[in-house]
């Protein structure tokens, strides 16, 4: 993975000074039970990570072996100097895209322009546009130029964002590619909920929100396979030990990650908002005030988690449903949310 180190001053202090960077570990305790019928929106959170990384529910004891690996690896989160490397790099094209972007006068041409730097992402765009998650009656896409006039600036600016943070999520010849695999499918899962669940105009916004909210488990899981030969692997719950890392640390780290990369402003007061509210951080006077790509995040992430417990029946339909309903998404909306998950299969692969 390539690295850059930390710039010395935050683009929003807030992301710095926060409660969160004293935040102390908790202490392991034995949380083993079955699967809820009554779903809430944490132990749908819960239920979700174990599912990603394959663990069986319930959080087992920590062993002094768990322990050590969890603080080592918590301290680094905390100390800017051990974390640097762990930053994944931003992409260019990444980066020239959303500039672009926050242009007014921004038009079709100049999108491809900076898209067209990259040979290979012009290849994948067009691949992705001719699946079925996109194809139309105008029949096979052949160009970017065509793929734009079909979709659009904001539907092929999409594409190309998730194919870039794809790969930004893939760590090569990893232990974890299987569970780094699931988390790309719920961040492209998440990205297409957020996307549906906001307005128009807000779409690409809420969309990139959706799939940038995890990316700092792969902070977390680069840290743990650096420092894991340190400790003896010998019964040791290595995937315990970064579920309860990601449940703690995980967004908090994808606001650092976009701070660093130095994304627009609105990107990281969200990600603080949503980091801060899925923490129990925020009242409800706050929550009233806090801005709508928040709560459209902590929905669609919700939602993304849901359809994946459903779908791989660790919950039965009538409970999912039952919580897609509690919040506050009608039949309707959960019925376009459902469609539209099914065909996000197109870009995971």
């Amino acid at each position: 993975m390539i690295s850059f180190p930390i710039r010395e001053k935050r683009r929003l202090t807030a992301l710095s000074d926060r409660n969160m960077l004293g935040r102390q570990p908790k202490a392991a305790k034995d949380m083993t039970k079955p699967v809820p019928t009554d779903l809430s929106k944490q132990n749908i959170s819960t239920l979700f990570t174990q599912e990603m990384l394959g663990l069986e529910p319930g959080e087992k004891e920590f062993s002094d072996k768990d322990e050590l690996l969890y603080h080592r690896i918590y301290s680094c989160i905390e100390e800017q100097s051990k974390l640097s490397e762990h930053i994944p790099s931003a992409p260019k094209v990444l980066m020239d895209l959303l500039n672009e972007l926050e242009k007014e006068d921004t038009d079709y041409r100049r999108i491809t322009n900076v898209i067209e730097a990259d040979a290979v992402l012009v290849g994948e765009i067009v691949h992705v546009v001719n699946t079925p998650a996109y194809l139309t009656r105008a029949g096979e896409v052949t160009s970017l130029d065509k793929a734009v006039a079909l979709l659009g600036i904001n539907g092929i600016s999409k594409i190309a964002t998730a194919i870039l943070l794809r790969n930004v999520a893939n760590i090569e010849n990893c232990r974890y590619s299987a569970q780094l695999k699931k988390l790309w499918t719920f961040c492209l899962q998440s990205a297409h909920c957020c996307q549906i669940l906001g307005d128009q105009d807000s779409s690409f916004k809420n969309y990139l929100l959706g799939l940038m909210h995890e990316i700092g488990c792969v902070s977390i899981i680069s840290l743990v396979i650096k420092h894991i030969p340190d400790v003896e692997s010998e019964n040791l719950q290595d995937l315990q030990v970064i579920r309860r890392l990601m449940q703690e640390r995980a967004v908090w780290l994808s606001s650092l990650i976009a701070g660093e990369w130095g994304m627009p402003e609105q990107y990281l007061l969200v990600l603080n908002e949503f980091d801060r509210l899925k923490h129990g951080q925020m009242d409800s006077d706050e929550y009233e005030y806090c801005s709508d790509s928040t709560k459209i995040l902590e929905t669609g992430s919700l939602a993304a988690q849901c359809y994946n417990l459903m779908e791989a029946k660790t919950i039965d339909k009538e409970t999912g449903i039952a919580f897609l309903h509690s919040l506050r998404l009608d039949s309707k909306q959960i019925d376009k949310l459902v469609t539209r998950l099914d065909l996000a299969q197109a870009l995971v692969s």
